[in-house]
């Protein structure tokens, strides 16, 4: 299988670029809620559901899979590789995503 994260972030430099919305999957991916689509925490058209199009994008980047024998009641539909990982990581040290934000909003 293809490093897509190498290929993605090594193509002019090592650059990684994320939209609000990609920012916004990444959280709810790795929390394990991304099936919710509640897209209160970005500024989104209301109405318009921007989670497809995202993933499918952060799945290009490396930085999150689908799994294929996906069954909603066992395993979420999409995980983090292990670059979404820290990718995820750097994203709650820049304070772009919150750690444990649902026990915040309770």
């Amino acid at each position: 299988m293809p490093n897509l994260f190498r290929e993605y972030v090594t193509e002019q430099a090592f650059v990684i670029s994320l939209r609000k919305t990609h920012i916004w999957v990444l959280a709810h991916v790795a929390e394990g809620d991304h099936a919710k689509r509640d897209q209160k925490d970005i500024a989104a058209a209301p109405g318009v559901d921007h989670f497809v199009p995202a993933v499918r994008s952060l799945i290009a980047k490396g930085l999150v899979t689908h799994n294929s024998n996906w069954d909603k009641n066992k395993k979420p539909a999409y995980a983090l590789t292990d670059a979404g990982k820290h990718v995820v990581e750097l994203l709650k040290l820049a304070e772009l995503i919150y750690p444990n934000r649902k026990k915040e909003a309770a």
